[in-house]
This record gives C-alpha cells, sequence and structure tokens, in this order.
C-alpha cells in the first residue's frame, strides 16, 4: 500500500470501497438522476400549470 499525504488518508478507503462496489455506483448514479429528473419535473409542472391557468380562462 503507498503512503499517502495525510489529507488524502481518509478519503482513500471510502473512495476505494466506492469504486469497487457496484452498488454504491449505482446509487450514486441513480441518485443524481433522480434529482436531474426531479428538477427536470418541477420546470415542467411549473410550465403545464401555468398553460393549464391560462386555458382555464376559456372554460
Amino acid at each position: 500500500r503507498p503512503t499517502l499525504p495525510p489529507y488524502m488518508t481518509p478519503i482513500e478507503p471510502q473512495v476505494g470501497k466506492f469504486y469497487n462496489s457496484p452498488v454504491a455506483l449505482g446509487a450514486g448514479a441513480g441518485s443524481v438522476l433522480s434529482v436531474t429528473f426531479a428538477a427536470l419535473g418541477c420546470k415542467l409542472n411549473t410550465w403545464t400549470y401555468r398553460w393549464m391557468a391560462a386555458w382555464s380562462k376559456w372554460d
């Protein structure tokens, strides 16, 4: 095991565990995707609500 600088030591085992575990990798990718889809869905929802509110004047 190569010697690391002191500031690298606490990060290295976590990074190794993260990259060696496909479950953790998939969870990280899934959380990024869900956050992205949540932001896009929020934007889409506000757009559709405005669109429906504008067209509800004709009802």
